[in-house]
Protein backbone atom coordinates (compact mmCIF):
# COMPACT_ATOMS: atom_id res chain seq x y z
CA UNK A 1 0.00 0.00 0.00
CA UNK A 2 0.89 3.47 -0.98
CA UNK A 3 -0.48 6.68 0.74
CA UNK A 4 -0.04 8.94 -3.28
CA UNK A 5 1.37 8.95 -6.28
CA UNK A 6 4.51 10.22 -4.71
CA UNK A 7 5.18 7.04 -2.58
CA UNK A 8 4.37 4.40 -5.72
CA UNK A 9 7.17 6.22 -7.56
CA UNK A 10 9.79 5.58 -5.21
CA UNK A 11 8.50 2.13 -3.70
CA UNK A 12 10.72 -1.08 -3.97
CA UNK A 13 9.40 -3.03 -7.18
CA UNK A 14 10.06 -6.82 -5.20
CA UNK A 15 8.17 -9.03 -8.17
CA UNK A 16 6.87 -8.68 -11.68
CA UNK A 17 3.51 -8.14 -11.59
CA UNK A 18 3.45 -6.33 -8.34
CA UNK A 19 0.31 -4.48 -7.46
CA UNK A 20 -0.20 -1.81 -5.02
CA UNK A 21 -3.17 0.39 -3.59
CA UNK A 22 -2.75 3.67 -3.81
CA UNK A 23 -4.88 5.84 -1.73
CA UNK A 24 -4.73 9.15 -2.98
CA UNK A 25 -2.97 11.22 -6.02
CA UNK A 26 -2.00 14.15 -3.51
CA UNK A 27 -3.73 13.36 -0.66
CA UNK A 28 -5.37 10.07 0.88
CA UNK A 29 -8.79 10.15 -0.14
CA UNK A 30 -8.31 13.04 -2.53
CA UNK A 31 -10.14 10.64 -5.80
CA UNK A 32 -6.95 9.89 -7.61
CA UNK A 33 -5.92 6.67 -5.72
CA UNK A 34 -6.75 3.25 -7.12
CA UNK A 35 -5.12 0.05 -7.96
CA UNK A 36 -1.25 -0.44 -9.79
CA UNK A 37 0.74 -3.45 -11.07
CA UNK A 38 4.67 -3.51 -11.72
CA UNK A 39 4.80 -4.29 -15.97
CA UNK A 40 8.17 -4.79 -16.65
CA UNK A 41 9.58 -4.45 -19.58
CA UNK A 42 6.53 -1.47 -20.29
CA UNK A 43 7.39 0.92 -22.98
CA UNK A 44 4.75 3.52 -22.54
CA UNK A 45 5.13 6.99 -21.54
CA UNK A 46 4.50 8.57 -18.10
CA UNK A 47 1.12 10.12 -18.01
CA UNK A 48 1.07 11.02 -14.92
CA UNK A 49 -2.81 9.05 -14.33
CA UNK A 50 -2.18 5.39 -16.00
CA UNK A 51 1.49 5.25 -16.55
CA UNK A 52 3.29 6.23 -13.76
CA UNK A 53 7.38 6.04 -13.65
CA UNK A 54 9.53 4.60 -10.47
CA UNK A 55 12.66 6.73 -9.86
CA UNK A 56 13.78 3.92 -8.17
CA UNK A 57 13.47 1.03 -10.73
CA UNK A 58 14.34 0.77 -13.94
CA UNK A 59 12.80 -1.89 -16.83
CA UNK A 60 8.94 -0.85 -16.42
CA UNK A 61 6.05 1.27 -15.68
CA UNK A 62 3.28 0.76 -13.14
CA UNK A 63 -0.28 0.87 -15.10
CA UNK A 64 -3.67 1.78 -13.15
CA UNK A 65 -5.67 -1.24 -13.43
CA UNK A 66 -9.11 0.26 -14.71
CA UNK A 67 -12.89 -1.24 -15.13
CA UNK A 68 -13.05 -1.00 -18.97
CA UNK A 69 -16.71 -0.30 -18.30
CA UNK A 70 -15.96 2.86 -15.72
CA UNK A 71 -15.52 6.60 -16.21
CA UNK A 72 -11.67 8.47 -16.29
CA UNK A 73 -11.78 10.42 -13.77
CA UNK A 74 -9.34 14.01 -14.00
CA UNK A 75 -8.54 13.11 -10.40
CA UNK A 76 -6.46 9.90 -11.69
CA UNK A 77 -4.20 12.84 -13.48
CA UNK A 78 -4.02 15.03 -10.11
CA UNK A 79 -6.38 17.67 -11.37
CA UNK A 80 -8.25 19.12 -8.12
CA UNK A 81 -10.98 21.32 -8.24
CA UNK A 82 -11.06 24.52 -7.12
CA UNK A 83 -12.54 28.11 -6.73
CA UNK A 84 -9.40 29.52 -7.50
CA UNK A 85 -7.13 30.40 -10.26
CA UNK A 86 -5.04 27.04 -10.11
CA UNK A 87 -4.52 26.43 -13.76
CA UNK A 88 -5.39 22.49 -14.34
CA UNK A 89 -5.60 22.86 -18.58
CA UNK A 90 -1.97 19.94 -18.85
CA UNK A 91 -3.57 17.85 -17.00
CA UNK A 92 -7.01 17.63 -18.73
CA UNK A 93 -4.95 17.45 -21.91
CA UNK A 94 -3.36 14.65 -20.42
CA UNK A 95 -6.19 12.87 -19.42
CA UNK A 96 -7.97 13.34 -23.46
CA UNK A 97 -4.40 12.60 -24.82
CA UNK A 98 -4.69 9.22 -23.57
CA UNK A 99 -4.65 6.42 -25.77
CA UNK A 100 -7.50 4.46 -24.58
CA UNK A 101 -6.83 1.58 -26.80
CA UNK A 102 -3.40 0.44 -25.04
CA UNK A 103 -4.59 1.72 -21.70
CA UNK A 104 -7.21 -0.51 -21.88
CA UNK A 105 -9.85 1.79 -20.43
CA UNK A 106 -12.67 1.15 -23.00
CA UNK A 107 -13.00 -1.96 -25.88
CA UNK A 108 -14.25 0.85 -28.02
CA UNK A 109 -10.98 3.51 -28.91
CA UNK A 110 -13.34 6.27 -29.97
CA UNK A 111 -15.30 6.08 -26.45
CA UNK A 112 -13.91 7.47 -23.39
CA UNK A 113 -16.33 8.92 -20.54
CA UNK A 114 -14.01 11.31 -18.58
CA UNK A 115 -15.52 12.65 -15.16
CA UNK A 116 -14.52 16.52 -13.28
CA UNK A 117 -15.65 15.25 -9.75
CA UNK A 118 -16.82 18.15 -6.88
CA UNK A 119 -18.99 20.56 -6.54
CA UNK A 120 -16.13 23.09 -7.55
CA UNK A 121 -14.69 24.39 -10.92
CA UNK A 122 -11.62 23.08 -12.92
CA UNK A 123 -9.99 26.34 -14.26
CA UNK A 124 -8.53 26.10 -17.43
CA UNK A 125 -6.50 28.64 -19.52
CA UNK A 126 -7.29 27.92 -22.46
CA UNK A 127 -10.38 26.55 -24.40
CA UNK A 128 -10.67 22.51 -24.30
CA UNK A 129 -12.21 20.96 -27.65
CA UNK A 130 -14.03 17.82 -27.03
CA UNK A 131 -16.07 15.59 -29.76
Amino acid sequence: MANTISDLKVLAVTSSGMEVEVLGYHAVADGGGGLFAWRAGATATDDGGLWIESTVATGGLWQRIVDSAAPVSVRWWGARASGSATTVTVVIDNVIGTNVSTATISTDPAVMTVTFPGTRFYNVSYDLHMM
